[in-house]
């Protein structure tokens, strides 16, 4: 017959080996910590500025009064590129510092998932949690980006974290600290409106029987409301842009597909046992009321905008819907620690550690990035400063303009009377922005020209890649996403590349 545990340890001994515990949990945590650090530094090491980095350093340049003017013509909220304006102050202009704010933003996260999942389910539960989020590929890649990605990430994760805490206790420090972290999710990005407003339905119902509480959550919500005031006549002006110049399409279950695929470590034979096993906690006793808040904060809201996006109003798109990832990551561990035999919980953590370690292994920079650095190698070799270089999209002449600053003479070929929000109007000069007949006055002048075309994930470019082609002597280089066309000149056979 086995003896109660306070008959096998001394009270002179808990507390030691409660320390002990605790000592090496924080070590544990700290050396995961470590570990995504160097990950995340590495590859923003590795990764130029791309079009979206581009933009989000320029607008830092305009200060407070700058940024507000500009965000007011685009679709963003301002709270990340006044960040991204005091860090620029800080430490300067270089493309890793630039990225080190997402960094410590994505950083931070890490031991928010971890404190949250450890009240859900446990300790082993939250190292667990913590490692697979520092390995996720999806969190690598977009805590080293310079936009507001994972800083809406952690303030959504932190917002769920507090609203757990204030229904279980009813706490006024909880209950700021909701308001606080959730007000600043939607000034980081409006996408934290969809996590936040499943979360307030779950309060209502987890709260329905008893009503004072109700109406403290009730006025926790309206506090976040009132405060979120100023940006929502912003907000409005934005989204009446928005319904002419979208650059999304309805959504299809292939979207679905691939998002769930890109959460499973990238491989489409993962998705549904590893979502059997996140789902697991929601059919223990235990674990259900932890897993239910996390699943339906998180993967209903996912839900019903691919349902929007699939029939109405195009929205649906994986980088907005990716806020879930530190959540999986906590159901995933919740799912494995809760095995019931040892040998089980142990095989299926080393699995799924090494799945994700793999994913992070193999993952590669942001595409359109290491392209156009190949397109800039290629021009730094064969073109002169005084060339003339016309680019058929923003993405193509941010991404040159800053880091090939010394083609003097860069131009921007329109394809329409004007550029829509989401091409950054409001950072390209008028004297930059010429039509398509410049390109054909440069070949008849018998000048010195070249051309960059991005395939990104905006509306399809068609008319400036038919004007190069019809121009151009030929393709030196051509990948995937980025082409560049020569003019008068084409450079010799060793040099073209495909």
């Amino acid at each position: 017959m086995s003896q109660p545990a306070e008959l096998l340890t001394s009270p002179a001994s808990r507390p030691a080996d409660a320390a002990r515990v605790a000592r090496l949990e924080f070590w544990a945590l700290a050396a995961i910590v470590a570990a995504a650090a160097f990950l995340r530094f590495r590859e923003a090491a590795d990764t130029p500025l791309w079009f979206d980095e581009i933009f989000t350093l320029w607008v830092s340049r305009l200060g407070p009064a700058g940024i507000l003017g500009v965000l007011a013509q685009d679709l963003h909220p301002p709270l990340h590129f006044l960040l991204e304006w005091l860090w620029r102050g800080l430490g300067g202009e270089g493309d890793l510092w630039i990225k080190s704010l997402s960094i410590l933003f994505g950083l931070l996260t890490i031991p928010v998932l971890w404190g949250f999942t450890r009240e859900l389910f446990g300790r082993r539960a939250a190292l667990l949690a913590a490692l697979l989020l520092a390995l996720h590929p999806v969190h690598l890649a977009f805590s080293h980006e310079a936009r507001a990605y994972g800083l809406m990430w952690l303030l959504v994760t932190l917002a769920t974290w507090m609203a757990w805490r204030w229904i279980e206790r009813g706490r006024v420090r909880d209950g700021l600290a909701f308001v606080l972290s959730a007000t600043a999710a939607l000034y980081s990005l409006y996408w934290a409106v969809a996590p936040l407003a499943f979360l307030g339905l779950w309060g209502l119902v987890a709260l329905r029987r008893r009503p004072r509480w109700l109406a403290g959550w009730i006025a926790l919500h309206l506090a976040v409301a009132v405060l979120f005031v100023p940006q929502f006549v912003t907000l409005l002006h934005q989204a009446h842009r928005y319904q002419g110049e979208h650059w999304l399409r309805l959504a299809t279950p292939r979207d679905l597909l691939d998002w769930a695929r890109h959460l499973t470590f990238g491989g489409l034979w993962l998705v549904a046992p590893l979502f059997a096993l996140a789902a697991l906690p929601l059919f223990r006793a235990r674990e259900r009321r932890g897993a239910r808040i996390l699943w339906f904060a998180g993967f209903a809201p996912v839900a019903m905008v691919w349902v929007v996006s699939a029939t109405r109003v195009p929205l649906f798109t994986e980088r907005y819907m990716d806020f879930v990832v530190p959540a999986w990551c906590a159901l995933l561990a919740a799912g494995i620690t809760g095995l019931r035999w040892a040998a089980a919980r142990w095989l299926a953590a080393a699995v799924v550690v090494l799945l994700d370690a793999r994913a992070a292994v193999l993952h590669r920079p942001l595409p359109e990035a290491a392209q156009l650095q190949r397109a800039a190698e290629f021009l730094r070799a064969h073109a002169r400063p005084d060339d003339l270089v016309f680019f058929g999209d923003t993405h193509g002449l941010f991404f040159f303009r800053h880091h090939v600053p010394w083609f003097r003479r860069q131009r921007l070929v329109l394809e329409g009377p004007r550029l829509p929000y989401y091409a950054a109007p409001e950072l390209v000069p008028p004297e930059l922005r010429v039509r398509p007949e410049a390109v054909r006055r440069a070949q008849a002048a018998g000048e010195r020209w070249w051309a960059v075309s991005v395939r990104h994930a905006g509306r399809e470019k068609r008319t400036a890649p038919a004007l190069f082609d019809s121009c151009a002597v030929g393709r030196p280089l051509a990948t995937p996403m980025v082409t560049v066309w020569a003019g008068q000149e084409t450079p010799p056979a060793s040099a073209a590349v495909k």
